[in-house]
Formats: C-alpha cells, sequence, structure tokens
C-alpha cells in the first residue's frame, strides 16, 4: 500500500504551488498547471545533492496529449531537446512523444553523465489529437527523485496482478511462478534483483495501458507501492482478442505515479495458447514476454526496429540493415521486436547489454 512519510508545501519559481513529500524511498514533487496560450507548461523543481536520478511525468486529461518538449539542467543545458529527437534515427525516450501520459527519467544512460544539483527546469507542451499546441489544458506534474549512489546493482519491486480469475487455475499460476524464476536469471545479468510479489484482481476486462480504463489502471497502481512496477495479467488484453499482442507497456519509460498508464498489461491467452497450458517453448516466450515489457517499461528500446530503420541509442546494441543480419547480430537479445522462431523452436532472448543494464539501473523505480 501507500506510504507518505514527509509533506513539505514549497513556493514555486513561476508563482505555482509545489508539493514535495518522501514517499516509498522516492522523493516527489508533484504540481498541476494551465497551459498558456502557446500550450506551454514550464516550471522548475530542484534537485538535492544526494540525488542521483528522477521520473518526470506529465498527464493530460481526456483525449489532450502532452509532450516533453525541453528539459534544461541547472547549467542552462538543454539536455532533453524533442524538436532533435524527432529528427534522429536513434530513440533515447518516449516522453518526447505526444501522449496522453509521458514520461522522461533522466539520466538515460552513463554518458549523460551525473545528476547535478540545483534548479532545473522542463518544458511540458500540449496538444490536440492531430497535436497542433493547445491552450488551456491541465497538466498534471510529478518528478520521482531516487538516492542512488551505485548504478550496478539495484533492485526492482515487481507486483503480478492475476485479473479476472487467471489465478483460478493452479497450473496457470505455477508457470507463471517458473517464468518469473526465468526473468529473475534474465535481469539477475545486468545486475537487476528482480523481487515479485503476487495479487488477484477481480476485473479483467481491461484495454492495454493509456487506450482506456484509467481508473482502473490508477487503482491498480494504489494498490501497490510507489516504486513498484506493476504487471497486469489478464484473459484476453480488450480490443485485441486474437491479434497475436502477448503484451504491452504503458510507456518507454513508463510512470510509477497512479495514471492510466501506470502498468504493463500481459495477454494470458496468446501466451499460453488456447488451451491454457504452456509448453516449454511457450514457458520460455512468456517468461521473455513479461521481461520485455517490463523492460520498456524501465526505459529499454527495442534495438532494433521492425523496419530496420531505427534504433535504440546504445552503443552496444550494433545496428543493422536487413531481417537475415538484424536476426543473427541482436536476435537473442531480450529486447528484439519479435520472437525468432522456426516450426520447431524459437531463439531464446535472455540476452541484455551492458548498455541496456546502464539505462535500466537508472529508473527510478530501481533501488
Amino acid at each position: 500500500m501507500r506510504m507518505t512519510v514527509m509533506v513539505l508545501a514549497l513556493a514555486g519559481a513561476i508563482g505555482c504551488d509545489l508539493v514535495e513529500e518522501e514517499e516509498d524511498g522516492l522523493r516527489r514533487v508533484s504540481t498541476s498547471q494551465t497551459s498558456d496560450a502557446q500550450g506551454t507548461v514550464s516550471f522548475t523543481f530542484n534537485v538535492a545533492d544526494d540525488e542521483d536520478a528522477f521520473l518526470l511525468t506529465a498527464e493530460v486529461p481526456g483525449n489532450g496529449y502532452a509532450v516533453v518538449y525541453e528539459l534544461v539542467d541547472p547549467d542552462g543545458e538543454t539536455v532533453v531537446d524533442a524538436e532533435k529527437l524527432w529528427t534522429q534515427v536513434t530513440s533515447r525516450t518516449g516522453g518526447v512523444y505526444p501522449a496522453g501520459v509521458v514520461s522522461v527519467n533522466w539520466p538515460i544512460q552513463a554518458s549523460d553523465g551525473d545528476l547535478k544539483a540545483g534548479r532545473w527546469t522542463a518544458v511540458i507542451r500540449t496538444t490536440d489529437a492531430e497535436y497542433y499546441y493547445k491552450p488551456g489544458v491541465e497538466t498534471a506534474i510529478d518528478v520521482l527523485k531516487k538516492t542512488d549512489n551505485a548504478f550496478a546493482d539495484g533492485g526492482l519491486d515487481i507486483r503480478i496482478f492475476y485479473a479476472g480469475g487467471v489465478d483460478q487455475d493452479p497450473a496457470f499460476v505455477a508457470s507463471t511462478e517458473a517464468a518469473t524464476e526465468y526473468w529473475k536469471e534474465m535481469y539477475a545479468n545486468i545486475g537487476l534483483e528482480a523481487d515479485f510479489t503476487f495479487q488477484s484482481w477481480q476485473n479483467g476486462a481491461l484495454p492495454p495501458p493509456g487506450e482506456g480504463a484509467e481508473a482502473e489502471y490508477e487503482a491498480i497502481a494504489n494498490a501497490s507501492s510507489l516504486s513498484t512496477v506493476n504487471v497486469v495479467i489478464v484473459p484476453s488484453i480488450d480490443g485485441y482478442e486474437g491479434g497475436g499482442l502477448y503484451g504491452i507497456a504503458g510507456g518507454i519509460p513508463g510512470p510509477l505515479v497512479p495514471t492510466g498508464n501506470s502498468a504493463v498489461t500481459v495477454d494470458a491467452l496468446t501466451n499460453a495458447g488456447p488451451d491454457m497450458v504452456f509448453n516449454d517453448a511457450e514457458l520460455q516466450l512468456y517468461g521473455e514476454t513479461m521481461a520485455h515489457e517490463v523492460g520498456h517499461f524501465i526505459g529499454l528500446f527495442h534495438p532494433v526496429e521492425t523496419d530496420y530503420a531505427y534504433f535504440d541509442a546504445v552503443d552496444d546494441t550494433p545496428q543493422c540493415n536487413n531481417r537475415n543480419s538484424c536476426e543473427a547480430d541482436l536476435g537473442g537479445n531480450l529486447m528484439f521486436p519479435y520472437p525468432v522462431c522456426t516450426f520447431s523452436s524459437c531463439v531464446q532472448q535472455d540476452d541484455l547489454s551492458a548498455g541496456q543494464g546502464e539505462i535500466a539501473q537508472r529508473y527510478a523505480g530501481v533501488d
């Protein structure tokens, strides 16, 4: 359950009220502002000397969209520039692309250096469905700051929610627990210890995060601690029945504060097959699916996209330009965009590079 240990009201640098509180080992700064005539929200927040990374999340209501347009450090350097990132073939953060909920974790990787103490400035732009800047949009903003003086050995709390009665089948539960043991091994290779808890959730009629059921996903997030990543296993993801969707994450990175995107959702039927019984190959894919989608949630992109023209920004995941070379060079990577299978078996996709580990370790939810 959520626990708050300290609350402090602060005056914001631009005349708004910020609320800072310490919650579940994270320092949280929250505000709500309305975008100006240019569809802009600009605010500042402080980073203390002992804080090493932060996760910024902006959320707009209804059918609106937000973009983390700029992030400026205390020295006046723009470290995140959406317009520059839009033109690149490498992806660093999903927060610069319009969505109802957007998040940026900083620093993203080791090459970004240490987090600078002092006053940071974030600029959020609000848009309509056609991505034209839209004024007068109420925007909720949260910054979660963590203290972590070693980005080599971290822990990640993951709560598995069995939704819609999928845990009524003991064999399914046993398979899920076996898949999480495989998942633990994959994350251990980058010094990340995954710790799992399990809980039942009555409603299993859920669409992907960000595509509806906002109140339900917020309730799921509120049922666990702020630093926990929530994985919701549903009988079948609403709107994608029979569509081959194994799982989907609520963002790259995803938000930890309660929003309609604060989860990873996994489709039981697609993973287990029509008989809802896992054979060895299905069990392998199940573990890799959950670990892959949570990999997205903690900031990892595909090393290459399926058009072979866009890549992650990690130096030690090589670029490639066609299916054969990409499967040969990257097909065993956990974050490869699709399973590499023959009629009889699938390549084991359990590898994570050191560069991918750098990103995962910096995520605010990793302690």
